[in-house]
């Protein structure tokens, strides 16, 4: 407070001052700009450490802003006062009229800066909040903080782990994969992330990943890696369950982070028996040709028997061979199968008297031939797609 007092006394015709005076005062009001802040998540900006607070995730939770006030005395700020007017802005936009709380959604202001789009993966942004506030006094008063953005890791690629494959009108939870066969020996998955600073993204993998967190679960619990390469973008681990699911959180340096997940099943080979024949088994030419026919355990994803399962398929015989002990005897004869479609036999006759093997056989112990049949089935998938898991059977 200000009081300006100012005195004139009357002067004679001499210019003698009189007794005759006069004095007028005036006194003034200096009140000071009000002192604010803004408090992000409770912290202000500032503290010494806010710097450690001023960064977010891509998929964090709406971050709160709270204009602030300081109050002072002689030795300085006693207090802060939320304040409940005031006017946030947000890249100079203002939020509301005459409100002391705002909110900033990373996601929507990250988007804004890169042009609207969905920026999810994009380099990290700036946003610039101001807070104004005018007292009872109609002095003024602002602050301005930056915001940043930080994107999530971008998975490139993820390798070692069969592709999925999903049916028309079937849900996610019902994912089937061209996946593992049981007895597979140890897999081993990599999963790699998009450099967050190359100027293209989508065409650089990061190449250092000092800093990064890698958390594997296999059926939604952690497990042991069994690989010692010391990355942890790697996990090596031996399917034990009929389904489970595999799922990696990465977190990159910022505290940011992106999950990958992916449904399994381990695949059962097919269980394979060749009827009509036992191995090692002896027949004489003039016999009864033996008719082959097979029991076999192979069924889709569904548990449904796929078209051609359970049934001998002469698609599926993937070799023959004949060993014969006659001298000069060369050359593979091609398949000597009567019959077509389920059960087709092998004709006895037929494999004696093929001029490729030497004519009729009379006579002499050594005169015969070995006949091996080797017959490959595939297991196959809910839409009936073969799989990478098969059974063999050779009998001789």
């Amino acid at each position: 407070t200000i009081t300006v007092t100012y005195q004139d006394t009357d002067r004679d015709y001499q210019g003698v001052a009189t007794e005759c005076s006069s004095t007028i005062s005036e006194t003034i009001v200096i009140h000071p700009d009000p002192h604010v802040s803004i408090e992000v998540n409770g912290v202000d900006i500032n503290e010494a450490d806010f710097g450690d607070f001023d960064e977010f995730c891509y998929d964090e939770a709406d971050v709160v802003l709270q204009g602030v006030q300081y109050v002072y005395d002689l030795s300085g700020i006693t207090d802060t006062i939320n304040l409940n007017s005031g006017q946030f802005s947000i890249n100079a936009t203002n939020l509301g009229t005459n409100i002391g709380q705002g909110v900033f959604d990373p996601s929507v202001q990250h988007d804004a800066f890169h042009g609207g789009v969905a920026g999810k993966f994009l380099n990290q942004s700036t946003t610039t909040v101001t807070f104004g506030f005018t007292d009872g006094n109609s002095c003024e008063n602002s602050v301005t903080v930056d915001l940043f953005v930080n994107p999530e890791p971008e998975v490139l690629s993820v390798t070692g782990l069969p592709s999925s494959d999903l049916a028309s009108g079937r849900t996610s939870n019902n994912i089937r994969l061209t996946n593992f066969c049981e007895g597979t020996d140890a897999v081993t998955a990599e999963i790699k992330i998009i450099d967050p600073l190359d100027a293209d993204p989508g065409d650089e993998e990061e190449d250092d990943y000092s800093g990064y967190t890698f958390e594997w679960t296999v059926g939604g619990s952690t497990v042991t890696d069994l690989n010692t390469d010391g990355l942890a973008n790697t996990l090596e681990f031996v399917p034990t369950t009929s389904s489970f699911n595999i799922a990696v959180t990465v977190t990159d340096l910022n505290g940011c982070s992106e999950s990958f997940a992916e449904d399994h099943e381990l695949q059962t080979p097919p269980s394979l028996d060749l009827t009509g024949i036992t191995d090692d088994e002896s027949f004489c030419a003039d016999e009864s040709d033996p008719t082959l026919g097979l029991v076999d355990s192979n069924t889709d994803g569904d548990g449904n028997t796929s078209a051609d399962n359970g049934t001998f398929d002469l698609a599926n015989v993937t070799s023959w061979t004949v060993n014969s002990y006659l001298e000069g005897n060369s050359g593979s004869p091609t398949a000597l199968f009567t019959g077509s479609g389920d059960l087709p036999t092998i004709d006895l006759d037929a494999w004696h008297t093929d001029a490729r093997l030497g004519g009729m056989l009379v006579g002499g112990v050594s005169s015969y031939h070995t006949i091996t049949v080797t017959y490959q089935d595939t297991d196959r998938d809910y839409q009936g797609v073969a799989t990478e898991c098969s059974s063999t059977i050779s009998e001789t």
